[in-house]
């Protein structure tokens, strides 16, 4: 799991140098607006792929109704979010706003995983000390 991070972060880290010019190389001059926003997607891809495995353990522990919880909280930040940075900042204000709420849902999911681990782990030791 720790080498299949590299690629997609050194992928990361060579389109924050070139992003500008892919943009304009692939659609035009007329689409460099649209690289800030592009820079945000491609940092939520980048998370996606860095913790593809928290959902798995999500559901191998057991916590899907903690999922939906979480899932319905994160619509709810994504979509103030949006209502907020949309008008100031057009797409790379709802790239923002979907970056957010995508870090928001990781947070959620390891804290209640981890808490769950501690909890499995507190009452095996309980039950290994009988």
């Amino acid at each position: 799991v720790s080498q299949s991070r590299y690629p997609p972060v050194a992928f990361f880290i060579v389109m924050y140098f070139i992003h500008q010019w892919v943009i304009v190389f692939l659609y035009g001059k007329e689409f460099l607006g649209a690289a800030s926003g592009y820079m945000f997607f491609l940092a939520g891809a980048l998370l996606g792929v860095v913790t593809f495995w928290i959902l798995p353990l999500v559901q191998g522990l057991g916590l899907v109704g903690m999922r939906v919880v979480a899932y319905v909280i994160t619509i709810v930040v994504g979509v103030v979010l949006s209502l907020l940075l949309i008008p100031y900042y057009q797409a790379a204000g709802m790239a923002m706003a979907l970056l957010i709420t995508n870090v928001l849902n990781v947070i959620i999911f390891l804290y209640f995983s981890f808490q769950n681990i501690q909890m499995i782990s507190r009452s095996k030791q309980t039950a290994l000390e009988r």
